[in-house]
């Protein structure tokens, strides 16, 4: 018993310096590919313990989908919170969608956190609504919706409400699961967009939320690009 307990314990120590291996891979390649961007670790239940002790080490900030609002009712609801009682002008994310529909909801939220005094941290986006269900969006589908939130919603919106936009948050914890996605978003997105020096020198800051590519080893694989991902 006592040598099965101490396999055990070495596999379960092995398995944890192979994946914070990992996780420090996808930090150097980022530092490498994107060092524009700051990254950002979307939190989930599954999220292990020593992955957040891990990237809070890194000063990795993590992102819990409490603080990421969709609708005026989701800013409504955090700031009616008992944890808000101290904190009465919470800190949240807007989150938007790439669509006409998508810069009127950001548009009533805008308005809201200016008549509330509540304090923007930026918008996230996604990239799930490029999709037709058969067919995955590409990396350069970053860099149109990347132009279009900073076009359609930060300039328009600072200028209308007073409002700057600290951060645009691109949501990839789905897309975003292999190494080389990363070099990727630079090569085909972020690369081509004549926002990156904007991003460089003044807000709003340009961020990633990544998910299961920290989240899993397997996560690394390299190889040639799908034929999809070409723009």
């Amino acid at each position: 018993m006592t040598a099965y307990t101490r396999s055990v314990s070495l596999h379960n120590r092995f398995s944890i310096h192979r994946n914070m291996s990992h996780v420090s891979n996808v930090l150097n390649e980022l530092r490498r590919c994107l060092p524009y961007v700051t990254p950002c670790y979307a939190v989930s239940h599954r999220s292990p313990p020593n992955l957040l002790s891990y990237l809070r080490e890194q000063k990795v900030d993590l992102v819990y989908d409490k603080d990421i609002a969709s609708s005026v009712n989701d800013i409504a609801r955090a700031m009616m919170t008992p944890a808000r009682a101290r904190v009465p002008t919470p800190l949240l994310w807007v989150k938007t969608t790439i669509s006409n529909d998508g810069v009127e909801r950001t548009r009533e939220m805008f308005e809201y956190v200016w008549a509330h005094k509540c304090i923007l941290n930026g918008i996230v986006f996604d990239i799930h609504n490029f999709t037709n269900g058969y067919i995955p969006p590409t990396m350069y589908n970053y860099k149109v919706a990347t132009e279009y939130v900073f076009r359609n919603m930060v300039r328009p919106f600072e200028q209308e409400y007073g409002i700057q936009t600290p951060a645009i948050m691109i949501d990839g914890r789905d897309h975003i699961t292999q190494l080389r996605n990363l070099a990727e978003l630079h090569s085909y997105a972020l690369k081509e967009t004549s926002l990156i020096n904007g991003f460089t020198q003044k807000k709003p800051e340009l961020r990633l939320i990544l998910g299961a590519l920290f989240d899993s080893g397997s996560g690394s694989g390299g190889g040639p690009l799908a034929a999809h991902e070409y723009p």
